[in-house]
């Protein structure tokens, strides 16, 4: 069978479902089912499970490197010339947003049990660097991240669904300013989760802020425990907003919902833009949907096995962030050439 004939017979397979939620559309999971079917072919499987290790030991230091360049950031405002603020308070808060994004992606790696192999220390570990202090717990973001992997595209049931048709007729920018003025994306990403929050985290909350106020307080004094306040709230204001919902976009809007395959895209490693747009390999997005169970740091490993499968390598692949018709923000909106399939456009593949 050679592979245009394997690729239309793993197409057509029956299309199985798992979910059984009362009242939601069921989401065809046949493309899963034919990708774990060809790596099992091929023989790699093994090398696939062999990836899912977590370890504490780079979990750890991806969070202390994170928090290094937030207390970075804020030493950089602190102590530099006065008459260079214009340029260090700018850089500081871009710093200090992206790496409060980068702590958001490891949240995202607690919610899958996957920052320690103890699911205890997983969870203690992630609220006291990052549940706490983002008011986002642990318990409040895996309960709702996992009914976007279990509902994903079913608009009724996937809470992180902001994929709308209507959107999709402009520009990628004005698609990116859509969400970004959007009041309740703001609000979730300023307050995180703190309607949610019980009591008791509150509590945990202001004790954790008024612990590291104060340590601040006593090493630079009350005005220097001020400006890392200001910065933090500032930087999550603008840059860690901007970034998630430039993620969020990337995800799946502008993509077909119904498959895995088909609604999830990954975006490309570019150290520099990387580092800011997507930290601890979160660009392999796809690569996390068909493999939740594999940590952020050896995502790039599971990227390169399920390439060797050719309806994975068909997908959406972007090489670049923001130029050529392969690029993240090429496929956001409905105006632009396509590739996924056969490399054309919406308007060609409908005629």
């Amino acid at each position: 069978m050679d592979r245009d004939d394997g690729a239309r017979a793993w197409q057509e397979r029956r299309p199985v479902t798992t979910l059984d939620t009362p009242g939601a559309r069921l989401q065809p999971l046949h493309d899963v089912r034919g990708i774990y079917a060809e790596l099992r072919r091929r023989g790699l499987l093994d090398p696939l499970r062999a990836l899912q290790r977590p370890s504490a030991f780079k979990s750890l230091v991806a969070l202390g490197f994170d928090w290094a360049c937030i207390l970075a950031a804020w030493a950089l405002v602190l102590w530099a010339p006065l008459h260079l603020a214009l340029l260090t308070v700018p850089l500081a808060v871009l710093l200090m947003g992206a790496r409060q994004r980068a702590l958001g992606n490891l949240l995202h790696e607690a919610g899958h049990k996957m920052l320690c192999g103890s699911r205890g220390l997983n969870d203690h570990l992630a609220d006291l660097a990052v549940g706490i202090p983002t008011l986002s717990p642990v318990r409040c973001y895996r309960a709702k991240h996992l009914k976007h992997h279990a509902h994903l595209g079913v608009a009724e049931s996937d809470p992180d669904f902001i994929h709308a048709e209507e959107d999709l007729q402009g520009t990628a920018w004005s698609l990116f300013a859509r969400h970004f003025f959007d009041r309740g994306m703001f609000l979730s990403n300023l307050c995180g989760n703190w309607g949610s929050l019980s009591a008791r985290e509150r509590v945990a909350a202001a004790v954790w802020w008024a612990l590291l106020l104060g340590a601040l307080a006593l090493a630079a004094g009350p005005a220097g425990a001020l400006v890392f306040a200001v910065l933090w709230i500032v930087a999550r204001m603008t840059v860690f907003h901007g970034i998630t919902v430039f993620r969020e976009i990337s995800d799946h809007v502008g993509l077909q919902p119904g498959s895995v395959l088909g609604f999830t895209r990954n975006s490309p490693h570019k150290p520099v833009l990387s580092f800011f747009l997507h930290p601890h390999e979160n660009n392999y997005h796809l690569t996390h949907h068909l493999a939740p169970t594999v940590p952020f740091h050896r995502l790039r490993a599971a990227h390169k096995i399920f390439m060797q499968v050719p309806e994975y390598a068909a997908a959406h692949q972007c090489d670049s962030y923001f130029s050529g018709r392969r690029s993240v923000i090429a496929c956001w909106v409905r105006g632009c050439l396509r590739w996924h399939r056969g490399g054309k456009s919406a308007a060609e593949a409908e005629a």
